[in-house]
């Protein structure tokens, strides 16, 4: 069985360190790409996907040599995955994040704050929060399992 998963993923090196592993894993996978609120959003009203992958602070609009994307979205990836569930788009979704923490105008969170407030908001859809790190493989291992997961569904 086929997966489709989005990638909604502004950095370039994180981007292709979870693209690299997730096709590694498992070849019977097909990886879209977004590099922005925007361009997920563009995306994600045109196709069905199995899995939305989310990076949690995300630029509105796609970088470019010219342009730097516009406002930064701290909580980016959070205001995607509200707009899923406002329009009834039944994908489930992950988020992964170099961050341990993030602030935005008062609005402060830990991954264990946000980790309680999404299993309440989002339900079913929601997967998890990843933290990932460079120096470790767990992140490696917690995509594999929610994936997998997934397949056996």
């Amino acid at each position: 069985m086929a997966i489709n998963i989005l990638l909604v993923e502004d950095s370039r090196y994180k981007r292709d360190r979870i693209i690299d592993h997730i096709l590694n894993d498992n070849n019977s996978i097909k990886i879209d790409e977004a590099y922005s609120f925007t361009s997920g959003w563009q995306k994600l009203i045109k196709k069905e996907y199995d899995l939305i992958i989310l990076d949690m602070s995300l630029p509105t609009y796609d970088k470019t040599e010219q342009e730097q994307g516009g406002k930064f979205r701290t909580f980016g990836g959070r205001e995607l995955a509200r707009k899923l569930i406002r329009h009834n788009i039944s994908s489930n979704f992950l988020f992964i994040t170099q961050y341990r923490s993030f602030s935005d105008t008062g609005d402060s969170h830990t991954l264990q704050s946000l980790e309680k407030e999404f299993e309440q908001m989002f339900d079913k859809q929601y997967l998890g929060i990843i933290y990932f790190d460079t120096s470790s493989t767990l992140w490696k291992a917690e995509v594999t399992k929610t994936i997998n997961k997934l397949i056996l569904k």
